[in-house]
């Protein structure tokens, strides 16, 4: 009887962008879903297509970060700064945005909807070409 083995080679992104088995680490922050990230040092981080799913991002500097494609769905991010980051077809599905900055912010293809906000700053965010949203981050779009 013959004995077939089958070997499968997954890269490290293909796994974290599934969300499985591993959790990355960037800036010493391990990065995965319901990671508590508060005041977290992210500032300039490639988080693109990251799964933070359910995270405390809560007063995280995340400015000049990379989270295009990103899955924050019901992530805490009050008080962030995300200013000059990079949020296009991020998921935001119900997440917390209150008093985060979004200055100068790439908002194009994000998803909004459910997302609670309060004192936004959307100064200079670029939020065009097909932005979903609900409730009061529709300011950004006037």
């Amino acid at each position: 009887m013959k004995k077939t083995i089958i070997i499968l080679f997954f890269t490290l992104s293909t796994l974290l962008s599934s969300g499985s088995l591993f959790a990355e680490n960037i800036n010493g922050y391990e990065i995965k879903p319901d990671a508590d990230l508060a005041n977290a040092n992210l500032q300039g981080a490639n988080l693109q297509g990251a799964n933070l799913e359910g995270s405390t991002l809560f007063s995280a500097n995340l400015q000049n970060a990379n989270l295009s494609d990103a899955n924050l769905k019901m992530t805490n991010l009050q008080k962030a700064n995300l200013q000059n980051a990079n949020l296009s077809n991020a998921n935001l599905l119900n997440a917390l945005l209150r008093n985060a900055n979004l200055q100068n912010a790439n908002l194009q293809g994000a998803n909004f909807i459910g997302t609670r906000t309060y004192k936004v700053n959307l100064q200079g965010a670029t939020c065009v070409n097909g932005l979903k949203f609900s409730g009061s981050i529709e300011k950004c779009l006037r």
